[in-house]
Formats: C-alpha cells, sequence, structure tokens
C-alpha cells in the first residue's frame, strides 16, 4: 500500500504517515507506541498570590492600558 492510500484509507494526513513510515524504520514497532498526553503534572499553574495579583490587574484597568491584543 502506498502512503498517499494509506492516508486515505485511515483518514490522516500524508505528513501522518510519513511520520510514522520512519519512526518505524527508526526505532521499530515500540517507536510507534503512543506517549503520555497533555500537561506535565505540577507544572504551569498560578500560586494563589499569582493569581490574585492577575486577577487584581484585568479588573482594575482596561485592555488598552495593559497593552492586550483584544
Amino acid at each position: 500500500m502506498t502512503q498517499t492510500t494509506a492516508a486515505s484509507t485511515f483518514g490522516v494526513s500524508l505528513r501522518a504517515v510519513s511520520k510514522w513510515m520512519r519512526l518505524s524504520r527508526e526505532g521499530g514497532l515500540r517507536a510507534l507506541k503512543p506517549g503520555k498526553r497533555g500537561r506535565r503534572s505540577g507544572g504551569g499553574r498560578l500560586n494563589a498570590r499569582q493569581a490574585a495579583r492577575i486577577r487584581a490587574l484585568i479588573v482594575s484597568k482596561m485592555p488598552d492600558q495593559l497593552a492586550m491584543p483584544f
């Protein structure tokens, strides 16, 4: 089966099939195993003090004053 045919059969892009083929060649079937998804646990969250400061900035000023794009 060609990569183009595989892409249309499985409803994915040709780029996805090409990536799968490369991973398979370089690392075998183990390389095709899905990895963990989503955000890393414990990271990327504001603490209570940071959240309160940002909320106060948003409530007390207009977006133009904060140079926000919206």
